[in-house]
């Protein structure tokens, strides 16, 4: 790290218990991928309220709406993630406005129990579909079928 002239800025931490203190020490989780699936990353600072720059990529997308929960760049372009890390880090009131909302996402839209109401009303409204059609089975329900013979 010296080497690179970045001792007095970075310092690498090594293994850490306490992965929560780490994270509110952070000023800004940056991650700047060029694939991604559902990054947990993303996902632990967001509920932990940590400021987010994220390129635009995979599921982040679905989870960080740009200027709401974070900011987001295109991937591959250092020039559009150096300037989102410097506006977050200039305006850290508007950084903790988005933070917040990030967490109000986590403890409602992304919540457990709203992902599986989700996937129970998917279920409902194949079973009203299939009675609807006379269908034993249509979607989930032949899936299920399948599965078991």
């Amino acid at each position: 790290m010296s080497r690179l002239g970045v001792t007095a800025t970075c310092r690498l931490l090594g293994h850490h218990d306490d992965v929560i203190k780490v994270q509110h020490a952070f000023d800004l989780l940056v991650q700047s991928s060029i694939r991604e699936g559902t990054p947990n990353a993303v996902l632990e600072a967001m509920a932990l309220e940590t400021p987010i720059v994220a390129t635009n990529v995979g599921g982040t997308a679905e989870l960080v709406t740009h200027g709401a929960h974070g900011l987001l760049v295109p991937p591959g372009s250092a020039g559009p993630l150096v300037e989102a890390i410097e506006t977050a880090l200039a305006d850290r009131g508007a950084s903790a406005v988005r933070a917040a909302a990030a967490r109000l996402r986590i403890e409602t839209e992304l919540s457990f129990e709203r992902r599986i109401q989700k996937v129970e009303s998917i279920y409902a409204m194949l079973a009203a579909n299939a009675s609807a059609t006379g269908s034993r089975h249509t979607g989930a329900a032949a899936l299920a079928q399948d599965q078991r013979h």
